[in-house]
């Protein structure tokens, strides 16, 4: 858990009821950060799309940003695994379009389900700027990942550092997937599936 959130006093939930009863409010701090951004929201809001009680929340946490620093330790924890864990071998994607592709769509997936998440993070960064650096540090964990299996694609890469080239492309993915979630790029497609089609071959671009 952050200093900051230690700070402030989170509780960390010992038993099961009370496990699942924080979960709620951090569902609903997801909900209503993507609805309202981090300012907008407001505890009250959280608390009532919870179904739990106030002092249950005041129990567990001083304010909203308590809440964030919760969600946001625990994303880097599940992010941080997954790309550690994710199969990019060309083994199994054939071939570097693929892999890229595959990436795509799981980028998108993570940073739509999470929308609220990195509003607000978006929000709290321009006075913490920590909050993004923490963030930067799963894409240098997938960036680790990446440089490792570049030599599988090696012969469709074709610029001279074919580790780095690698990393730019999923870098391309990976800052699309945040900025488009977020409101930007109006005049990209809606269908998600043509979206994806035209990141991938930005990223590709990057390669060739």
């Amino acid at each position: 858990m952050t200093e900051n959130a230690t700070e402030k006093g989170y509780k960390p939930a010992q038993q099961a009821r009370s496990r699942r009863t924080e979960q709620k409010f951090l569902d609903a701090a997801e909900a209503s950060f993507a609805k309202y951004g981090f300012a907008g929201a407001r505890v009250a809001d959280i608390i009532s799309a919870s179904g739990c009680s106030t002092g249950s929340f005041y129990h567990r946490f001083a304010d909203k940003r308590d809440v964030f620093n919760v969600m946001l330790e625990r994303l880097y924890d599940t992010l941080g695994a997954d790309a550690l864990a994710v199969d990019l071998a060309r083994a199994t994607h054939g071939d570097v379009q693929t892999l890229l592709s595959h990436y795509a769509e799981r980028s998108f997936a993570i940073v739509q389900d999470h929308a609220g998440f990195y509003r607000a993070a978006y929000e709290i960064s321009a006075q913490d700027p920590e909050v993004w650096n923490r963030l930067k540090g799963l894409t240098l964990i997938i960036g680790e990942r990446v440089a490792g299996i570049a030599h599988e694609y090696a012969d469709e890469i074709k610029v001279a550092d074919k580790q780095v080239a690698l990393q730019h492309a999923v870098q391309v993915i990976i800052t699309m997937a945040v900025h488009v979630t977020l409101g930007s790029g109006p005049l990209f497609p809606d269908d998600p599936a043509e979206l994806r089609d035209v990141v991938v071959k930005a990223a590709l671009g990057v390669l060739r």
